[in-house]
């Protein structure tokens, strides 16, 4: 049998022509004639969290096109569109919404409406729950030693993992000037040299939600009254009072030992052998401060024994006139057992008035006697400034 060479290829030559034009015809509908044109799109979105917003830049687009951005949430059904200079260095823009993580969509259109390919990014917007959970550092002790009058303020742990940054302190100088401090969370004590004695202060601490946040949040401020520091009164201005009445001395042991900062080396203060009670007055140099608290050190050796303060009271005046109508009771204390070494703390009852001479007087001893003496080793006395 013969094949026509010739026929043969030119049958195919056929079938392709038609095969091809068929193809043509089956793909000629999605395809845009003139192509699809996209303008350039956001590049390196960043987003930064703020309070009830959050903040969106990215490098200014080189296409000179470029003339918006819409911002698309909540699958499209919401959105923001803003205008984008031809002359912009770079794009930002604060997108206020309430708080909640978010999944945002980011296209760039020109004058024509032709649009960008999209760019997803996350953000987040703080608001009132994050606020709820905002407290201020505590603040667990304010005290100035009188011998030297600074301030010392003791804080509690910041609250770092919530996003504590720290916390700015309000107070008033020596000179009536008000003066801000902002104080670092990894700072335990703050010292102030010239603090205004007697003077509120305040402080607030400061959040930031996270490392991009734009926001800094401030807590309501925290009130320090200045009747609440505490003020370690200066044992340099004490001095010994003798007044009709008052206990002998003995033993070579005098009133100045009760505030030579000895706690456990003799000799202290030791009085006669005389009937109880006996009591002995002394001079605290200064009228400035109603009393805090009253530390005494027994005397070492004879802890819970002998001559050491068992029964006893404190009393104040302003007069320093032996009879007892002048002088008012500041408190009835017992001790009892504590950590030598620290001496033992009595709290004088609020609402003292302040007083510059103090009384001690001994109703019982720790051996019990009814006839003998006392000692103290030293003491020490905190108070708070007075405001009649």
């Amino acid at each position: 049998m013969k094949i026509n060479i010739s026929l043969f290829f030119a049958a195919l030559l056929v079938m392709g022509i038609t095969g091809c034009k068929k193809m043509d015809d089956t793909y000629k509908k999605y395809v845009v004639p003139e192509g699809i044109t996209y303008v350039e799109r956001a590049k390196a979105v960043k987003t930064y969290s703020g309070l009830n917003r959050v903040k969106f830049t990215w490098a200014a687009p080189v296409d000179p096109s470029v003339a918006k951005a819409r911002i698309y949430w909540n699958n499209f059904a919401d959105s923001a569109e803003f205008k984008i200079p031809g002359n912009a260095d770079s794009v930002s823009y604060f997108l206020n919404i309430p708080e909640g993580m978010y999944s945002f969509i980011i296209k760039t259109f020109d004058d024509a409406g032709r649009q960008s390919v999209p760019v997803e990014v996350q953000g987040r917007s703080i608001g009132a729950t994050f606020l709820s959970n905002m407290f201020n550092r505590p603040l667990t002790q304010s005290f100035v030693d009188n011998a030297n009058g600074k301030l010392l303020l003791t804080w509690g742990g910041a609250d770092t993992y919530n996003g504590s940054i720290g916390h700015e302190l309000t107070y008033t100088d020596v000179a009536g000037a008000q003066k801000k401090l902002f104080v670092a969370p990894e700072t335990a004590v703050t010292t102030l040299a010239d603090y205004k004695s007697g003077t509120d202060m305040s402080y607030t601490t400061w959040y930031r939600a996270d490392t991009t946040s734009v926001d800094t949040l401030k807590t309501a401020a925290a009130a320090v009254p200045g009747n609440t520091v505490r003020y370690r009164l200066d044992k340099s201005k004490f001095k010994e009072i003798k007044l009709p009445g008052d206990a002998n001395m003995a033993w070579g042991w005098v009133m100045p030992n009760m505030w030579d900062g000895k706690t456990n080396a003799e000799p202290g203060f030791h009085t006669a052998d005389a009937p109880f009670p006996q009591h002995i007055t002394f001079d605290l140099g200064v009228s400035d401060f109603s009393l805090y608290s009253f530390r005494t050190w027994q005397r070492q050796g004879y802890q819970y024994q002998i001559g050491n303060m068992k029964r006893f009271s404190l009393w104040g005046s302003n007069t320093l006139a032996p009879e007892w109508g002048s002088w008012t009771k500041l408190g009835d204390f017992t001790s009892g057992t504590h950590v030598m070494a620290e001496g033992e703390l009595f709290l004088i009852p609020p609402g003292a008035a302040a007083y510059r001479y103090i009384r001690i007087q001994v109703q019982e001893p720790w051996d019990g006697k009814t006839v003998g003496a006392f000692h103290i080793m030293e003491i020490e006395l905190l108070g708070n400034f007075y405001k009649p």
